[in-house]
């Protein structure tokens, strides 16, 4: 009876682990840019608005920040994409709008974005524009608070936002 109950306990748990998906995205919190990391098997991409003088540093810093989960999933290779169009294994990007299977971001790391839709619209540290004209601009389900911005701008972004009844996550809280 002792071995059974060995082999039943051994099998519960085992059917208890979260199963490892071939791939995911997440939204990375670090203090000076915004990033998408998405995992397709043992490739990642970093869909970041960085300037390209610091985008190799942000790697880096993705690189150690996130080494357990690396090394969890055996990603053997990080590729950085920066503004340019490309599509490969489930991830479609235009150099706005990013496409990940039925999910869709826009990035407002900047002022000049062409009128768009998505299903959230981060607004990160580029951006010094008004926050409710964006959201009249670029129709997102949810609009996100980069982590990466000023407190005082996130505040005042969160203010109008709130007052405009328009729906937001502060990513500064996660």
């Amino acid at each position: 009876t002792a071995s059974v109950s060995i082999v039943v306990t051994m099998v519960c748990f085992g059917c208890s682990q979260k199963k490892s998906t071939a791939e995911e995205h997440f939204i990375t919190k670090a203090a000076g840019h915004t990033c998408i990391v998405y995992r397709n098997s043992n490739h990642a991409y970093v869909i970041m608005k960085a300037p390209a003088t610091i985008r190799k540093e942000a790697v880096k810093e993705i690189e150690r920040r996130y080494s357990d989960y690396l090394s969890l999933h055996r990603i053997n290779a990080i590729t950085a994409i920066d503004g340019s169009p490309m599509e490969c294994d489930g991830l479609k990007y235009d150099g706005q709008k990013i496409e990940i299977h039925d999910t869709s971001y826009i990035i407002a790391a900047a002022d000049s974005l062409a009128a768009d839709t998505a299903d959230y619209c981060i607004i990160a540290r580029g951006f010094r524009g008004d926050a409710v004209k964006l959201a009249h601009k670029i129709h997102a389900d949810t609009f996100l608070l980069g982590s990466d911005l000023d407190i005082r701008r996130h505040n005042r972004y969160a203010d109008s936002l709130t007052v405009r009844e328009i729906p937001f996550r502060s990513l500064r809280q996660f």
